[in-house]
């Protein structure tokens, strides 16, 4: 199950996904397990870091430089990935 990362993305309910599946295997007589991943906690989390510096970037994007580590912003600088910031 994936968690929503843009505003507005809709994805689908546990229960929805749930229903899905025991509609797809009906008769299949053996006993599924699935391990819900960051579905339950992957939006609790806050990342709290300091601004060390901004400044213009190419094409009119600023740049900001902060205190927080690579680690901890990983998708979006490997693969684009969007990540929303307040």
């Amino acid at each position: 199950l994936g968690i929503p990362y843009q505003p507005g993305e809709r994805l689908p309910a546990p229960a929805d996904y749930g229903a899905m599946v025991a509609r797809v295997t009906a008769g299949w007589g053996v006993r599924l397990t699935f391990e819900p991943g960051r579905v339950i906690v992957g939006n609790a989390g806050v990342l709290l870091t300091r601004v060390v510096r901004a400044k213009q970037g190419s094409a009119g994007r600023p740049f900001v430089v902060v205190d927080a580590a690579m680690n901890d912003l990983a998708r979006p600088a490997l693969y684009g990935a969007y990540h929303d910031f307040a």
